[in-house]
């Protein structure tokens, strides 16, 4: 093996890790979960919304049927009730364990075994490709 041909091979996979799917698909991951928060927190704020309409129109529904006294405390009442929902959906989340997701093998531990038998053969060709490959991935998309 000649090298010239290592270091390509090695520039090379370097530049297919920088451009590759694992890196591009990782953002793209973590761009979408971060949008489904964003949503997520928009959804929660709007529920709210509705559920203090729901009860500012049942309070004033009940104000001429339980009186100024039995009001509050019918709403009251309801908040309770929501907040018993909440707790036992809560308890439930905690009991239940998430099903993790299959983690995507990139093949690192070959990376890695070539990386050092690289190294041990020709060090300063690897140096100059490992930071030539990291000048090239720390300029794309900043």
């Amino acid at each position: 093996m000649s090298l010239s041909a290592s270091l390509t091979d090695l520039i090379k996979l370097g530049l297919s890790l920088a451009n590759g799917d694992a890196v591009s698909g990782m953002r793209q991951s973590m761009t979408r979960l971060a949008f489904r928060v964003v949503l997520s927190i928009i959804a929660i704020g709007f529920a709210m919304a509705a559920l203090v309409c729901a009860l500012a129109a049942l309070w004033i529904y009940l104000i001429p049927l339980a009186g100024t006294v039995g009001t509050p405390l019918i709403i009251a009442g309801a908040f309770l009730f929501l907040a018993a929902i909440a707790l036992v959906a809560a308890a439930y989340q905690r009991e239940t364990k998430p099903v993790a997701e299959p983690v995507p093998q990139v093949g690192v531990a070959d990376l890695l075994n070539e990386a050092t038998r690289q190294l041990k053969e020709q060090k300063v060709p690897v140096l100059i490709a490992t930071l030539l490959t990291g000048l090239i991935a720390g300029t794309r998309e900043k």
